[in-house]
């Protein structure tokens, strides 16, 4: 996936709860994907 498409669908993939901030300093916001999300599980279940 180019960079362009991940920031062009980052917005909604955080509004679903897929990803969360984990920390933010002055400019910059770090992000982790929440391991408890039911697509998030399921991907990890298919991907083994």
């Amino acid at each position: 996936m180019s960079k362009q498409t991940f920031y062009k669908n980052f917005k909604n993939l955080e509004e679903l709860r897929i990803f969360e901030l984990s920390r933010s300093m002055e400019r910059a916001a770090m992000y982790r994907i929440n391991t408890e999300h039911p697509l998030v599980k399921r991907l990890d279940e298919i991907s083994d």
